[in-house]
């Protein structure tokens, strides 16, 4: 199984059953159809496990995961808010935050409803809430017993 996070905040999945299977000392003949059912099951695990985990303000983050493309040998995982998830995965150290585009920052306050603008101000940073790499691992552990349903699901066919 393999893993990357892409450029544009995609998560990739491709599972190598052939390899995954001699580890197991198991033979069966590999179909493509065969591997697109474990990797969409894996990917399907993987999109309820991130979900279940991410962190939840309004949940429109951990909603926003979704399978977008789907190949021979691959699934990519992918969320339009996928940059916000390396933030939360790894956390952040505080830090000053500059307007780069434009002259000042702009934001309306959230309790009195007044614009605010400013050059800079301060991110006071927050912990890592790991999501990503747990879900990966969840899917790594029930690897197994994917390839078993998918093995006992096309020899009952």
């Amino acid at each position: 199984m393999v893993d990357a996070l892409g450029n544009d905040n995609s998560f990739s999945l491709t599972v190598n059953i052939d390899k995954f299977l001699r580890k197991m000392g198991e033979s069966v003949e590999v179909t493509k159809q065969f591997q697109q059912s474990v990797m969409l099951e894996s990917a399907e695990e993987y999109l309820e496990t991130i979900r279940r985990l991410a962190p939840k303000n309004t949940g429109r983050y951990a909603d926003s995961w979704a399978i977008a493309n789907i190949s021979d040998d691959s699934v990519t995982i992918k969320s339009p808010l996928g940059q916000l998830g390396w933030f939360l995965e790894f956390g952040t150290m505080p830090h000053f935050i500059y307007a780069k585009r434009k002259k000042y920052l702009h934001w309306v306050d959230p309790k009195t409803g007044e614009d605010r603008f400013a050059t800079f101000v301060w991110h006071p940073g927050f912990a890592a809430m790991p999501h990503i790499r747990p879900a990966k691992e969840s899917v790594i552990v029930n690897l197994p017993n994917i390839i078993k349903d998918a093995k006992f699901l096309y020899a009952n066919l």
